[in-house]
């Protein structure tokens, strides 16, 4: 195979050329920002709402937990789970469900 010296210049001519089609394109975004929105329908919004506020009450409860969380009461839950002693009441859970 013969490769003969102009077919260089044509390959560099090529890549001239491509180089400055993408500099005219960069150029012309450069211009025009794109931007990105979102618009939530009335469900979303809803959806929303209710998942910031469930994230709230969750985050109240684990504060209150933290607070009335001694250490002699862990220990004392922990003994009697080890137990096999620890009992939750179904109706306390229902009632906590139900009440929030």
């Amino acid at each position: 195979m013969k490769i003969n010296g102009n077919s260089i210049n044509a390959v560099n001519a090529y890549i001239h050329t491509a180089n400055e089609t993408l500099s005219k394109r960069s150029s012309e975004r450069m211009g025009k920002r794109n931007v990105d929105t979102v618009e939530f329908s009335k469900a979303g919004k809803a959806a929303l709402s209710m998942t910031a506020s469930t994230s709230n009450k969750r985050n109240e409860a684990v504060r209150a937990a933290r607070d009335t969380a001694s250490p002699e009461r862990i220990a004392a839950l922990k003994a009697s789970v080890d137990s096999g002693s620890y009992h939750v009441s179904s109706d306390k859970i229902a009632s906590a469900i139900l009440n929030g």
